[in-house]
């Protein structure tokens, strides 16, 4: 009866302690989380463990953040580009990146974020390309378009099918979720009016036609571009170069010489 009454008497004090930690945890949860105040260059928190007490966490690195986004974005617009969107599952962005679906929440709080992300990045890269063409633009209005053309059509001919039906998905996104259609908007009228731009510029240099519109001429060179995209995402054997050795010729028809 002793030794029974001892291990009765131990058991309890083991539940009892067991009781009082997961009480803790779950009244403190908020404030458990902490910065070391006494180690701030060791770059970790320090969080409770029921099982170890208070242990030490590493920070996730900007790097790490970074490098982690382009993965589930890189396997998202994969599945995007074959499933679309609506079709496809966070399951099965999980598969093609191989994470767990906490991995994918933890830094985008559902599909529509990814999809909005995607929709931000293809805005930023244009940005960057109309940017870096509009600084070394020369007096030569035929290379300066010769430039434009390779730096957006070139990239035509690398391109597969699902990165081209990814376009075409954000497009089609776009008329429905206004959070897409900012970022493509913003994309689109940057292209356009950075176009229209230096062909105002060219034609107050005389060396572009007044013929022309610049906002209409700019235009079209954008809707030539998304043609081909369309075009191209449906048969990969448009000749992209002839199309743009087209697309030039009709341009240089209004460069003066």
């Amino acid at each position: 009866m002793q030794i029974a009454s001892v291990v009765f008497d131990s058991l309890a004090m083991t539940i009892a302690v067991a009781y009082a930690k997961l009480y803790f945890l779950m009244e403190n949860s908020r404030s458990l989380v902490l910065k070391s105040a006494s180690a701030p260059k060791r770059n970790a928190h320090f969080l409770f463990s029921v099982k170890g007490g208070i242990r030490a966490v590493p920070k996730v690195s900007d790097e790490h953040v970074q490098a982690r986004k382009k993965q589930i974005l890189a396997a998202a617009a994969l599945r995007f580009s074959r499933k679309g969107f609506h079709r496809t599952t966070i399951q099965d962005i999980c598969e093609e990146a191989s994470l767990s679906p906490g991995a994918i929440y933890r830094y985008f709080s559902g599909k529509g974020k990814i999809i909005t992300a995607m929709a931000e990045g293809k805005m930023l890269r244009n940005l960057a390309a109309i940017k870096s063409i509009k600084e070394s633009m020369s007096g030569d209005m035929g290379k300066t378009f010769e430039e434009l053309a390779k730096s957006f059509f070139g990239g035509l001919e690398k391109d597969g099918k699902d990165s081209l039906r990814l376009d075409v998905e954000l497009w089609a996104e776009a008329l429905r979720d206004p959070r897409v259609l900012k970022f493509v908007r913003n994309s689109v009228d940057t292209q356009v009016g950075s176009l229209a731009e230096m062909i105002k510029a060219a034609q107050e240099r005389e060396i572009f036609s007044k013929d022309v519109n610049a906002l209409a001429v700019a235009q079209a060179l954008a809707s030539l571009y998304r043609g081909m995209i369309l075009l191209k995402s449906m048969d990969d054997t448009v000749n992209v170069g002839e199309y743009v050795r087209t697309v030039l010729i009709m341009v240089r028809s209004m460069v003066k010489r």
